[in-house]
């Protein structure tokens, strides 16, 4: 497991900014909710807002228009599908502050391709996500600015500090300086082994300066005490799920309506709408 890059809390430069003076919670709309433990066999629960209204029109979000951003291979994307193409390809984003400002914009795009089409959603609400980040999550296994303070008595948010806020779905550290939090934006069970995991946004900022990071996490088996581990996204766990192109093909009711569907934009006509679904 790759250990976290040796940076400062505050690196004079590095990933960037996605709104101008708004931490990441508030850019990316992501609400706390609560309730009971969802199973493997109960689909996918949804957390931030921002992607539940991404899956509304799915093909529509990865046609949409996003900032260019230039890519390892030379190549400039500017929409979801265009950077997921590439990703596929071996290329990654620059690292240069330029182009991490936009990776704001494309985390969205590496949630939607760990969820799988078609796809069966769950009202599951969740609870103590957060507590649970703060006390297992194992900083040592994800690069941040964290990493220069991390060692064998300190690895994870809670033994770093007393003041850790928590919300149902995030843990964050801030101080006058820099804020750095985990977001649980989903939880499935990604690589079908029949055991649940977490799509989790991670924002790294800065209150001076220019430096933002923001970077898309899997933490596998969530239910097992101890430690999780996290591994940055890859198009490789995209592939364990099959995803074709959606084609307009209509609701798939199934498994009750409004629950489970191909395309996710429907209303007015007697059949589920998908938008009250997701509320």
């Amino acid at each position: 497991m790759r250990r976290a890059t040796a940076h400062g809390l505050l690196p004079q430069t590095g990933r960037v900014l996605c709104c101008a003076g708004l931490l990441f919670s508030a850019c990316m709309g992501i609400a706390p909710a609560q309730a009971a433990t969802l199973t493997p066999t109960q689909g996918v629960a949804i957390f931030a807002p921002s992607l539940r209204a991404a899956l509304i029109d799915r093909d529509k979000t990865l046609a949409t228009p996003r900032s260019a951003m230039a890519m390892s291979n030379g190549q400039s994307v500017s929409s979801c599908d265009s950077y997921l193409q590439t990703r596929r390809a071996g290329a990654t984003p620059l690292e240069e502050v330029n182009v991490q400002l936009l990776m704001s914009e494309y985390i969205l795009c590496e949630a939607l391709d760990l969820l799988p089409a078609p796809l069966t959603l769950s009202k599951h609400r969740a609870h103590g996500l957060g507590l649970r980040l703060a006390s297992q999550l194992d900083l040592r296994t994800i690069p941040s600015s964290l990493g220069p303070q991390l060692d064998d008595k300190h690895y994870t948010l809670q033994s770093l500090s007393k003041h850790v806020k928590t919300t149902a779905t995030s843990a964050s550290i801030e101080d006058k300086s820099a804020s750095i939090s985990f977001s649980v934006v989903a939880e499935l069970d990604i690589d079908q082994d029949g055991k649940l995991d977490w799509i989790v946004w991670l924002a790294d900022e800065s209150r001076e300066g220019n430096y933002r990071g923001y970077s898309t996490f899997i933490v596998s088996n969530i239910e097992r005490k101890g430690l999780l581990d996290a591994n940055a996204y890859s198009p490789k766990e995209a592939k364990k799920h099959s995803r074709p192109r959606n084609t307009g093909a209509a609701l798939d009711r199934s498994a009750g309506c409004g629950t489970t569907y191909r395309k996710m934009r429907v209303s007015g006509t007697g059949e589920c709408d998908i938008k009250n679904h997701l509320n």
